[in-house]
């Protein structure tokens, strides 16, 4: 049925072809009898050729009277379906004419865009090369302090989170923030989440420079904008030579606008990096203020960023210095001003940049307690090495200077905002955007790695692998992708150390590297509720983990089941664990029933360990 059904579709068909051909062959012949009777000579149509008979051709009638050649005469005829007439072109060839005419000038454009788009990349390439780089307007802000000081909400506040807290938190949290620097309303008061993934930061800052470097002189923003690739290079601050990372030149290659040159041409294009500021990006690290995590914090505290040490107000409201309460707080203050001074202290004897954050400023409100407050803490710690690079506060309302700044998180609660956080924003930019390394160029090659790793899915790559990488986007120096790998360590983006047990490892992801597995057995139980803990007393560890809160005995089958997720990078987690004195390793034995490690960070007196335990 279907073959016959598409036989009499095709029989249909052939007709309604065959139809068409004989009224086409009629109109032409029509059309020609209209055209050729207008001639005096003219007799008619020849029914074998379809031409015009005219008095000057040799002719002779056929059968049914009418005129045709004599020369075709003699043919069969007449001929099956319609002929050309050759006197004149007809509709198809007049649009066959024409579509190669509109293709020929297609071709044409192509070929002319073609050679302007080769004469862009020509001269983006070269104007690249002579930047060299761009502005790296990145900076880290770490929020620490003691446990329940409100070190969470202030984090929410700045980033304009209004959700509740949920508990204390359990090592670090980040967040990641971008902030238009050249809108002053945007800097305090509207800070957006940054996706790190969605954004190319070589890409970007190859087209800006190119935009930048193409204005006229005298165009807005032109000194912002030749500020932002001129100047020194980073190179040159990393440069100067060590054991590890021999010095360097400052020398540009072309593989980076080559490998990016589709997406800076697109960006160039779509004019989205015409803005006259490059945003500021902030990553913003909340430490857990247990005195648990303190030694983990110690591994992530970069010279490059600054430092938002914060106090609850109510701890000093109304008490004496010489207090037994106020001695103990200004104790945990201390501690964080000294250990911001030792991991970030510079050659000239400066730290990373401070400012004293007060929470619970809707308690204490009024103007002679914070003055008390902040004579209190001045008193204390004007002696410091840090108190320097303390940032003051001035009061809007009073033009009162206090030595910290006193801030109101339960408005974020409410939708509302505080104005003391909009002025803590902008002491943050204004700081960050201080810093040296702000100020200065930035090689393409370095942004290009860094867009990379920021991508890669692992969460640490051996050295080789590094340097590998470097090497594919125009670092072929390894001294040179040892000076990026000390420039991104510097900055805490990622975690190196040269000495030999660790010197072939690069952690991409300090925290969840480092920060996370570390918690997973230093984390206090009546705080925090840890999943792999529940998980080992499922697998019949109860006796284990007793021992773990209690004596900070560390078993080293407990260990595997709360390092499941991380068992890929276990021995390098050990040694570094080891080196920042997380936990000692011990020598076990089936006899001794010694612990394969000891957790040296929970509260707790350390366990009598023998001489010759020790000594194995």
């Amino acid at each position: 049925e279907e073959e016959e059904r598409k036989a009499a579709e095709q029989l249909v068909e052939d007709k309604r072809r065959a139809d068409e051909a004989a009224a086409a062959a009629k109109e032409a012949t029509k059309r020609d009898e209209e055209i050729m009777a207008a001639a005096s000579d003219f007799r008619g149509i020849c029914p074998v050729c379809r031409q015009a008979v005219t008095t000057s051709h040799e002719r002779t009638k056929d059968d049914n009277g009418q005129y045709v050649h004599l020369e075709c005469a003699g043919a069969s005829w007449p001929l099956p379906g319609p002929l050309p007439v050759q006197d004149r072109p007809g509709p198809d060839e007049e649009a066959s004419k024409a579509a190669a005419e509109k293709k020929k000038k297609e071709e044409e454009e192509r070929k002319a865009a073609e050679r302007r788009a080769a004469e862009q990349r020509s001269d983006i390439a070269d104007v690249l090369a002579r930047a060299g780089g761009g502005r790296f307007k990145y900076g880290r802000v770490f929020l620490v302090g003691e446990a329940a000081s409100g070190k969470t909400a202030t984090r929410k506040s700045l980033v304009g989170d209004p959700s509740a807290l949920d508990g204390s938190t359990v090592g670090v949290d980040e967040s990641m923030m971008t902030v238009d620097t050249s809108n002053v309303l945007a800097v305090e008061k509207k800070w957006e989440p940054f996706d790190r993934a969605a954004r190319k930061e070589a890409t970007h800052a190859m087209a800006k420079a190119y935009i930048q470097k193409r204005q006229p002189p005298d165009s807005p923003g032109t000194s912002a904008a030749a500020a932002s690739v001129a100047g020194e290079s980073i190179v040159s601050y990393y440069a100067g030579g060590t054991s590890e990372t021999p010095a360097v030149a400052d020398s540009a290659t072309a593989e980076p606008v080559q490998q990016n040159m589709e997406e800076v041409v697109g960006l160039i294009k779509s004019g989205l990096c015409v803005e006259e500021e490059e945003p500021l990006k902030l990553s913003i690290s909340d430490c857990g203020g247990q005195q648990v995590f303190y030694m983990l914090h110690s591994t992530l505290l970069s010279p490059l960023g600054m430092y938002l040490l914060v106090f609850d107000l109510r701890w000093f409201k109304g008490k004496e210095r010489g207090s037994e309460d106020v001695k103990i707080h200004l104790s945990f203050l201390r501690f964080w001003l000294d250990s911001i001074v030792v991991h970030t202290r510079s050659k000239e004897g400066r730290c990373a940049p401070i400012a004293l954050v007060g929470t619970h400023g809707d308690v204490v409100t009024e103007l002679p307690d914070l003055n008390k407050v902040s004579k209190l803490l001045a008193g204390e710690f004007e002696e410091s090495e840090a108190w320097d690079s303390v940032a003051k506060f001035k009061r809007e309302s009073d033009g009162r200077r206090l030595c910290f700044h006193p801030i109101d998180n339960t408005k974020r609660a409410q939708g509302a905002e505080d104005a003391v956080v909009g002025q803590l924003r902008r002491t943050i930019c204004d700081l960050i955007l201080a810093l040296d390394y702000t100020q200065k160029r930035v090689p393409f090659e370095w942004l290009a790695v860094y867009d990379a790793l920021e991508r890669h899915p692992l969460r640490a790559l051996r050295k080789q692998d590094f340097v590998d990488l470097a090497r594919s986007h125009g670092i072929t120096d390894t001294a040179h992708a040892f000076c990026l790998l000390r420039f991104l360590a510097d900055l805490g983006l990622l975690m190196y150390h040269p000495e030999e047990a660790l010197a072939s490892l690069v952690v991409l992801k300090p925290v969840d590297f480092l920060v996370q597995p570390a918690t997973r057995f230093i984390a206090d139980k009546d705080e925090h509720e840890i999943p792999e803990q529940e998980q080992a007393k499922k697998e019949g560890k109860r006796q284990q983990l007793k021992e773990l809160h209690t004596k900070g005995e560390l078993d080293g089958e407990l260990l595997d089941i709360l390092w499941r997720a991380h068992k890929d990078f276990a021995k390098e987690l050990k040694v570094l664990l080891h080196k920042f004195g997380f936990m000692i390793p011990v020598a076990w034995t089936p006899q001794s029933g010694t612990p394969n490690h000891l957790a040296c960070l929970l509260c707790f007196p350390l366990p009598v360990v023998s001489e010759a335990t020790l000594l194995a």
